[in-house]
């Protein structure tokens, strides 16, 4: 049942609005605790495909055969983050 939500909530979300999500987040830290100029797009950028690579590198090790479709669901958010 619990693999079923997860599958569920990952159906719901669009890897487009999550890549748009993450570096608007980058971009706000940045507004929120620079003294002078938020990041860069591409510092933001370039960040967010930091995290999304971690996520994947995480997601692999605790489920190795992607039984979840996480892993797939996050492939595709760096995909976009990349086309940027």
């Amino acid at each position: 049942m619990k693999n079923k939500l997860k599958k569920d909530k990952i159906e719901n979300i669009n890897p487009e609005k999550k890549t748009d999500e993450l570096i608007r987040k980058y971009y706000t830290f940045g507004l929120n605790n620079t003294q002078f100029q938020s990041y860069s797009w591409h510092e933001c950028k370039e960040q967010s495909l930091i995290a999304v690579g971690e996520i994947i590198n995480t997601m692999k090790m605790f489920d190795p055969h992607n039984n979840s479709g996480l892993v797939g669901f996050w492939n595709n958010v760096k995909l976009h983050i990349e086309k940027l």
